[in-house]
């Protein structure tokens, strides 16, 4: 049976285990955030697949992860909510936006993957990690590291060290 929740698209994918920290400032997800706190303190983020933020139009990918809120702090403009992504989760259908987004969906826990699939991606991830930080040094020293790339080193080393594949799987097993 799917489950429903208001849904938060983001410009950066977080996977599960990860600190999210968000500063709301949009009235819309401002809503979110007093909707959710009258409930269970946990929404939905999936990817912007296409939006103002990265070309216009409005698309969001039906993957995501549950994010459960642990700190909302006021800001100038706002809040600033601290929280920590949960699961993965697949987007059944997506209802109709009142004030913020909103989604069915459904955990991916029971996905079925054999060691083999779990050691090859494994590999894969830090065979691309190694190549990122080689190509960075290769750019110089001097060259800035940006907030994107340090995020996408973050993401590849938590889905090397196991961490992606939920609880019960651990790369090093494999």
């Amino acid at each position: 049976m799917p489950f429903s929740s208001g849904v938060f698209p983001l410009g950066v994918a977080y996977l599960p285990g990860e600190k999210v920290v968000l500063r709301v400032f949009e009235n819309r997800y401002l809503d979110l955030m007093n909707d959710i706190s009258d409930a269970h303190f946990m929404f939905i983020s999936v990817l912007i697949e296409q939006g103002s933020e990265v070309g216009g139009g409005d698309r969001r990918f039906s993957h995501g992860v549950q994010i459960k809120v642990e700190n909302v702090f006021e800001s100038d403009v706002g809040v600033v909510v601290e929280a920590r992504a949960l699961e993965r989760v697949k987007i059944i259908r997506w209802l109709d936006d009142f004030s913020y987004p909103s989604a069915e969906y459904e955990f991916m826990n029971d996905i079925d993957t054999s060691q083999d699939q779990v050691h090859e991606a494994a590999s894969s991830i830090s065979l691309l990690a190694q190549r990122i930080r080689t190509l960075h040094v290769k750019l110089g020293a001097n060259t800035p590291e940006s907030e994107n790339t340090m995020v996408a080193n973050s993401q590849l080393t938590t889905i090397a060290a196991g961490r992606w594949w939920g609880p019960g799987i651990s790369i090093a097993e494999v």
